[in-house]
């Protein structure tokens, strides 16, 4: 009896230990990965400073719908080609947007867009008048200098996003 209660009293700590190591690493990564947004396509958003642009994957037509912007100063969304990574030609601009967050922006485009196609997202300063000139009213940076801009995909696998019209 003398040696059964010791070695049950070490069997309970132990027990605890192993329970309280294993059941708080899985409780743990269970509460991180709660709070974890799964951007589940390939298109990412960037918020830098105060503004920010997300569009998500988009199923081919002639309108794209941007799903989040903030624009500190107001301006425009300005949707270009894809020549690599690098902006090609202007196929659609929003309306001008007020200062601040908008989201589920409605732009009509010059043209269809492909299955496959990759086309960028751009963030443009107004130049006051509240109407997008391309030679007046220029790309927004970030306090680096990079241009503020997202590269999304057209698939034809996309889910069809919600639309609110301005």
């Amino acid at each position: 009896m003398k040696i059964t209660v010791p070695f049950i009293i070490i069997a309970f700590v132990l027990g605890v230990m192993l329970g309280y190591y294993f059941g708080y690493d899985s409780g743990f990564e269970r509460a991180a990965n709660k709070n974890v947004l799964k951007n589940t396509d390939t298109n990412t958003g960037f918020r830098i400073g105060e503004n920010a642009i997300y569009v998500s994957e988009q199923k081919p037509s002639d309108i794209v719908v941007v799903d989040f912007v903030d624009v500190s100063g107001g301006g425009f969304v300005v949707i270009h080609e894809s020549v690599g990574e690098t902006a090609g030609a202007i196929i659609g601009n929003s309306n001008m947007l007020a200062p601040g967050a908008t989201e589920k922006i409605q732009i009509t485009l010059t043209r269809p867009t492909q299955d496959g196609e990759e086309l960028i997202a751009m963030l443009h300063n107004d130049n006051g008048d509240g109407v997008f000139h391309m030679a007046d009213d220029h790309p927004l940076r970030d306090a680096a200098g990079n241009i503020m801009y997202t590269i999304f995909t057209i698939s034809a696998n996309a889910e069809t996003p919600g639309v609110t019209r301005f």
